[in-house]
């Protein structure tokens, strides 16, 4: 993780079962894409970055972080990883 004081900003998370449930994150990875399942960036603004992906015609999934206020956007590159965008929920 990279840390700005105490908030993490960016997490890169390695993948370590490929047989996670559909709803997880490994659902959007293709099979054998390598050994990073995800990389994680904290954005300021959730309807903003929903509308981009929605007008660039993305692949993505959206989830809420239970206990945490947090919602995560998981959006799918064509190199077979997961890019997961992290905001609080307002």
């Amino acid at each position: 993780m990279l840390y700005a004081g105490a908030q993490a900003l960016v997490h890169l998370a390695l993948r370590r079962d490929n047989r996670r449930p559909a709803a997880q994150v490994g659902a959007l990875r293709a099979p054998g894409a390598g050994v990073v399942d995800h990389v994680a960036f904290r954005i300021a603004d959730a309807r903003a970055i929903r509308q981009r992906l929605k007008d660039c015609a993305w692949s993505y999934h959206e989830a809420n972080v239970p206990g945490r206020g947090e919602r995560q956007f998981f959006i799918a590159i064509p190199e077979g990883q997961v890019v997961e965008l992290v905001t609080a929920v307002h």
